[in-house]
C-alpha cells in the first residue's frame, strides 16, 4: 500500500495513527509547537532531542550548509586524487615504455655484439683449422702457411 503524506493536507479521514506525525511536521514547519497537543512517545522524544540540542533552525540551517560544502570539498578531492592517480598513471607508462624501448636497444646492441665476436671467434678457429689441415698435408712450410692464413709462424708452429 502506498500513502502519500503531506503535512499541508490534514483532514478528517486521515489515519490516526499518522495525523499526530503530520501535525508535528506541520508545527515544526512554521517553528510553533505546543508539545502537550502529542501524545505519542516518539514524537515526545523527539522533542526532548531538539530541546537539549538547543539548535536553532538558522543554526541547523548553516550546519547542513556547512556538511554539504565540507562533503562537495571531499568529492572534489576525491576527484582530484582519481585525476591525479591517472596522469601519474600515464607518466609512469610513457616512462616505463621509454625505458623499455632504451632496454630493447641496449639488448639489440648486445646481440650484434655477440654476434660479431661469435663470428670473429669462428672465422679465427676456421683459418686455424685450415691452417692445422695445411700442415698436416705437409706440402707447404710454416712460413707458406703463416702468409697464406694470416697467422703468426708461432702460431703456425704451435698446431
Amino acid at each position: 500500500k502506498v500513502i502519500y503524506i503531506c503535512p499541508k493536507y490534514i483532514k478528517d479521514d486521515t489515519p490516526k495513527q499518522y495525523r499526530q506525525w503530520l501535525e508535528m511536521i506541520e508545527d515544526s514547519l512554521d517553528e510553533e509547537i505546543d508539545e502537550s497537543h502529542y501524545s505519542i512517545p516518539e514524537i515526545q522524544e523527539i522533542f526532548n532531542i531538539i530541546e537539549r540540542d538547543q539548535v536553532t533552525p538558522e543554526e541547523r540551517a548553516r550546519m547542513f550548509e556547512e556538511y554539504n560544502i565540507a562533503e562537495m570539498k571531499h568529492g572534489e578531492f576525491n576527484k582530484g586524487q582519481v585525476v591525479g592517480f591517472d596522469e601519474g598513471f600515464a607518466e609512469a607508462q610513457k616512462e616505463g615504455e621509454k625505458k623499455i624501448r632504451e632496454a630493447q636497444k641496449e639488448g639489440e646492441k648486445k646481440i650484434r655484439e655477440t654476434q660479431k665476436e661469435g663470428e670473429e671467434k669462428g672465422r679465427k678457429e676456421g683459418v686455424r683449422e685450415t691452417a692445422k689441415n695445411l700442415k698436416q698435408l705437409g706440402t707447404l712450410t710454416d712460413e707458406q702457411i703463416s702468409t697464406a692464413t694470416g697467422l703468426s709462424l708461432n702460431e703456425v708452429q704451435a698446431l
